[in-house]
């Protein structure tokens, strides 16, 4: 027929939608690349259950520091951007594992490639921000003191210390880790 016309090819963010293809039914169905998780030492359940641990890890000690009292080390850019960059990274981190997890094993290829292709990237991130964070909260230690708060002042390093050692060891084990098409 002259008149049919061709599906619509998406190009950029979009792109995977070419993936999707009508059946007889009139059903979009997918017909892309799916990636599964190709590990010997761990399983896919393994490696999502050490995953959220981790991320969960990683907020729950970055949320914590700003949930104590403030304290003039809290108050000071000079420490205050680095744990804000700290903080995005988590967040982005924690997304990613999100959708990793719920993306299934296997899992699409534009899944894959917006969540767990991404996470060692973002967990090496969040992991320097953090390094940035105690280096920054240790300065101002060293120059301003403890002004008084001396647990406060010293759980805000030690609880950036603990995101950035989880972060760490998240990275190795994604270093482990393998997928395949």
């Amino acid at each position: 027929m002259a008149g049919a016309k061709e599906p619509k090819q998406y190009t950029g963010r979009r792109a995977y939608l070419n993936d999707f293809h009508l059946n007889d039914k009139g059903e979009y169905v997918f017909m892309g690349r799916m990636m599964s998780f190709d590990e010997e030492h761990m399983t896919y359940r393994q490696y999502i259950v050490r995953s959220v641990l981790s991320a969960v890890i990683m907020i729950a000690a970055t949320a914590l520091a700003e949930c104590l009292p403030a304290v003039g080390l809290s108050r000071f850019g000079f420490t205050a951007i680095p744990w804000a960059l700290q903080m995005v990274m988590t967040a982005l981190t924690a997304y990613a594992v999100w959708k990793t997890a719920f993306g299934k094993n296997p899992m699409r290829e534009y899944v894959y490639k917006s969540s767990a292709e991404k996470l060692p990237g973002r967990v090496i991130l969040a992991a320097a921000f953090s390094l940035l964070t105690v280096i920054a909260d240790t300065v101002y230690i060293l120059i301003k003191g403890w002004e008084g708060e001396v647990l406060y002042t010293a759980l805000r390093p030690a609880l950036s210390l603990v995101c950035g050692v989880t972060a760490f060891l998240f990275s190795r084990m994604l270093k482990k880790t393998a997928w395949k098409a």
